[in-house]
């Protein structure tokens, strides 16, 4: 297998983009499930029972919103080969399969 040549410049354009991911995932993350929390508060206030959706649903979304996130920038990524991108999408999306499937578990 052929080394690949990547610039400084290109590599770290690479690593702002996934550090932008994790960034904005985790801002995602934390507006949404800050809104949840908001709103099930006032619910628990009202019912007295309730169920903690955070406790069940915040793990498998935040890494839901990362691999959504990483499955964006991915192809925005300079100097990959077509072939090493293809695959990368591939077993990324695979991932959120599964991820989307823990997340529904958690719901359930």
């Amino acid at each position: 297998m052929a080394l690949i040549a990547i610039s400084r410049q290109d590599w770290l354009f690479g690593i702002f983009l996934l550090t932008a991911v994790l960034v904005l995932a985790n801002g995602i993350h934390y507006l949404v499930f800050r809104l949840v929390r908001k709103k099930q508060a006032e619910q628990i206030a009202a019912q007295r029972n309730g169920l903690s959706i955070y406790k069940y649903l915040g793990k498998p979304a935040r890494v839901v919103f990362l691999t959504i996130g990483l499955l964006i920038v991915l192809p925005l990524v300079p100097q990959i080969p077509a072939q090493i991108r293809d695959r990368a999408e591939q077993l990324v999306g695979v991932l959120l399969v599964l991820l989307m499937g823990w997340l529904a578990i958690g719901a359930i």
